[in-house]
């Protein structure tokens, strides 16, 4: 493990009494986080709320009621304390203390700020939509807005956006330590927990990229398409006697689902709109790509010794079709995922959706 800092009291106020008079009968955003400590970096997550009926996560709100500084402390714990025992149905310690840094005012909205670490959340890995509390990487907050689908609010973004340290965690030597990429991949059900405990395997010597940990976006980890079909696929996944269905709607047994993971992504290739011709591939009629000519990214084959990840984004034929981006995100090291989630989803939906 490394040594690490968090510098969110840079930007927060202590609360104190007058303020608290101030915010008298106001909306209070509760800002949890939590600092992940894994073998290959620490990273942040934050506590977001969604109603069961709901369709955006926010911030954990209540609404002022006292007046004085230790009930705003005593009621926000007492809220947040609730909120993971009773919603999230989980054990944790209530004798463990949960410290509070301070809040933000920004535009008469309140925000006060709790550290988790230290407190044993015991919370089950298996998340569904209608599930009310959600753990949020920074990336899936500043840039992906969305966990699962479920679309992050912008105020959520703004705080972030407006207040630069609350995003990052600092080594000894002061310098940045990077954030982690969300990604996701799909499984067949029978692997799906398998895969949420242990990690993404690596992958046939005859992948795209050859054997790596491979993940993509949550759109394209629910398709049975060129980049989960061929650039995925691993033995234990291409048994003939798996049910090519992602529902048994006789026995009401879902048996696909995703699993979502924190990708540590450090030096990094990006592959970005790379010109393919139709020399270098074929589609069958279940519209699978395979590439005849893998030569066409022009990788060094030592890209390794440098690099630790690779990013595949974007496709383009002959100047005139542009594949959307995958997009594909291949890991040099079973260190750099760190499973977070996992769930099942909708066959045969237009949306996207988790079950």
């Amino acid at each position: 493990m490394i040594n690490f800092s968090y510098n969110i009291n840079d930007v927060l106020e202590p609360i104190n009494c007058d303020e608290v008079k101030q915010i008298m009968g106001l909306k209070i955003n509760i800002c949890a986080y939590q600092i992940i400590e894994t073998e290959h970096s620490p990273f942040l997550q934050y506590l977001l709320f969604k109603e069961p009926t709901c369709l955006e996560l926010d911030f954990p709100s209540y609404y002022m009621t006292n007046l004085d500084t230790n009930s705003i402390y005593t009621q926000s714990v007492e809220f947040l304390k609730n909120l993971l025992k009773d919603k999230m149905d989980k054990k944790f310690n209530m004798d463990q203390d949960i410290h509070c840094h301070g809040y933000l005012n920004i535009s008469n909205d309140y925000y006060i700020f709790f550290d988790l670490t230290g407190i044993i959340v015991d919370y089950k890995p298996l998340l569904f939509s209608f599930n009310s509390t959600w753990f949020a990487l920074i990336d899936e907050i500043l840039n992906v807005k969305h966990i699962c689908g479920i679309p992050i609010l912008d105020n959520v973004t703004s705080v972030f956006e407006k207040n630069t340290p609350l995003i990052f965690l600092y080594n000894s030597e002061n310098e940045i330590i990077k954030s982690p990429k969300i990604g996701y991949i799909g499984r067949n059900d029978k692997y799906l927990h398998f895969t949420y405990t242990f990690g993404v395997s690596t992958s046939l010597s005859n992948s795209l990229f050859g054997e790596l940990y491979y993940y993509t976006s949550f759109e394209n980890s629910f398709k049975n398409n060129w980049i989960i079909k061929d650039y995925f696929e691993q033995e234990l996944e291409n048994n003939p006697e798996i049910d090519s269905s992602i529902f048994n709607f006789e026995k009401n047994i879902f048996t696909h689902g995703i699993v979502r993971s924190a990708l540590f992504l450090n030096n990094t290739i990006i592959l970005n709109n790379i010109k393919v011709s139709k020399e270098d591939f074929c589609i069958d009629i279940d519209n699978n790509i395979t590439f005849k000519n893998p030569g066409v990214f022009k990788l060094d084959p030592h890209w390794t010794s440098s690099y630790d990840s690779l990013i595949l984004i974007d496709l383009i034929m002959d100047y005139t079709k542009k594949f959307k981006g995958p997009p594909v995100y291949a890991l040099t090291d079973i260190n750099q995922q760190f499973p977070i989630s996992y769930h099942y989803y909708k066959p045969n939906s237009n949306n996207i959706n988790i079950i």
